[in-house]
């Protein structure tokens, strides 16, 4: 059965997963990869059975939840897991009062994020080596 939990702070599995997808899949450097502000994030995770399967940060400014760092365990992925973490997190953003989403999509996740409503919001860039581009939903 599927978990969803919400933190304030990165904890084992979190840090686990993040660096399995960050740092080994994509070779973003550890200092790219963490902030000394996690905790002014909110960290929400979704588990299958005790097995942290998918993870994304969100900041709220409102109007706007700024959402990054969404990973979904290699193993587990083309099972909905990005979808639903999406999910989780845009219905926190709207219980927080937010009017948008707002995220730094990798490219190579561009068309995933427009299949769940995302729109491109401005140029490509180049973030921790990776190219990026801003992408927007409202809410």
């Amino acid at each position: 059965m599927d978990m969803r939990h919400i933190t304030y702070d990165i904890d084992d599995h979190i840090v686990e997963l993040r660096n399995a997808v960050f740092i080994k899949e994509q070779g973003i450097s550890i200092v790219d990869e963490y902030e000394d502000n996690e905790k002014e994030y909110i960290h929400l995770s979704e588990f299958f059975e005790d097995k942290l399967v998918a993870y994304a940060r969100m900041k709220v400014i409102l109007p706007i939840a700024f959402v990054g760092r969404v990973a979904v365990c290699k193993s587990f992925r083309s099972r909905g897991y990005g979808r639903s973490i999406m999910s989780f997190a845009e219905d926190e953003a709207k219980k927080r009062g937010c009017a948008s989403v707002q995220m730094h999509a990798q490219i190579q996740a561009q068309a995933f994020y427009e299949k769940i409503g995302y729109i491109v919001d401005g140029e490509k860039f180049m973030e921790a080596g990776i190219p990026h581009i801003k992408m927007t939903r409202k809410l």
